[in-house]
């Protein structure tokens, strides 16, 4: 059921995520020693901030789901303790259930949402970053400092991915643009060809897939858990009026079900969002109509062109590609503000 399928999970099971696969880069024999460079100066970064993330995601979710079931579920102990007043076990699993969210309250750390997304920002600035070195754009025009530069953006974005203060706004990243690669060993053809051909793989069509996946799964989650509120406010006006029949066991069956309905609905609505369904789907949607059209520029679409308006156009085709993501993710920036947890 999607609209669980990102509950929080007691063991976290993760692994290093390569950018471009170790068995595929015998494809591309021209990035080789890019591959090695990058290898050592970005990949360990990319790798510790995208587990840091998942880390700090799953801990946050944790301590909200804990708030929200187990706030409904000392509510519905507390309906159920007023029914049955001879139950004092009853009343007992409310006080440890209330016990449990007041613990949790008072621990969680008011730090795990800005830690989650300023090392998912900043793992995603890396994975861009990836991408520019290896086809010479922006910044690594140059063949002679082109590492040096690597190294020094690669620091910038580890301090901001570790900030625990503010959610960043990755506004400021340097993008490749007209006659953006200069003195650069792609003028050759087939080097071209190769970049192209990994970039379009590895960089358009994996982010692709991966926000269609997303957008589809949101949006059924969404979907599922308005139904669900739907049909248990549905259920308590249901067993309204089943409580006039005067049957006493079933008169009391009753009352207690219309209580409950609408906390359970209360909960699917506020753990929907804590996960921001609606506003997530909408976002990707967006990023694949963007991406749907920064495809337009792509070099394949069009014929016949020299070595030079090929470049040319894979330069625009590149830049309008980061674009697209550059804008996503400062998206992302303004949706942490608005998902936030209350103080």
């Amino acid at each position: 059921m999607e609209l669980f399928k990102r509950f929080p999970k007691f063991r976290l099971l993760l692994k290093d995520e390569p950018i471009v696969p170790g068995d595929v880069r015998s494809n591309y024999p021209s990035f080789a020693a890019d591959f090695e460079i990058l290898d050592k100066e970005l990949l360990p970064l990319f790798q510790t901030l995208d587990k840091e993330a998942s880390i700090q995601q799953n801990s946050y979710r944790w301590t909200y789901v804990i708030l929200i079931f187990g706030g409904s579920l000392a509510t519905i102990l507390g309906i159920a303790q007023l029914a049955f007043l001879d139950a004092s076990w009853i009343g007992l699993v409310e006080a440890l259930v209330s016990a449990v969210v007041t613990a949790t309250t008072a621990l969680q750390s008011r730090k795990q949402h800005e830690r989650y997304m300023n090392a998912r920002l900043a793992a995603e600035r890396l994975r861009s970053e990836y991408f520019l070195f290896l086809g010479h754009f922006a910044q690594y025009a140059n063949d002679q400092d082109r590492v040096q530069k690597l190294i020094q953006h690669v620091a910038e974005i580890k301090v901001k991915g570790e900030n625990d203060n503010t959610v960043w706004q990755p506004t400021e990243a340097k993008l490749p643009g007209e006659s953006a690669r200069i003195n650069v060993k792609l003028s050759d053809q087939l080097n071209n060809d190769q970049f192209f051909q990994l970039y379009n793989k590895y960089r358009y069509e994996d982010q692709r897939k991966f926000y269609d996946g997303r957008r589809d799964e949101f949006e059924k989650a969404q979907t599922q858990a308005i139904w669900i509120s739907i049909g248990s406010m549905f259920l308590a006006a249901v067993v309204g009026v089943i409580e006039q029949f005067n049957i006493p066991w079933l008169k009391l069956t009753c009352l207690l079900l219309a209580a409950i309905f609408p906390v359970l609905s209360t909960t699917i609505a506020a753990y929907s969002t804590l996960y921001g369904f609606e506003q997530q789907a909408k976002l990707y949607q967006d990023t694949i109509n963007a991406l749907l059209q920064a495809h337009a520029f792509s070099p394949d679409l069009r014929s016949g062109l020299s070595k030079t308006e090929f470049a040319q156009a894979l330069d625009k085709y590149v830049h309008e590609v980061e674009q697209v993501f550059l804008i996503e993710q400062g998206q992302w920036g303004q949706l942490a503000k608005k998902m936030k947890r209350p103080e």
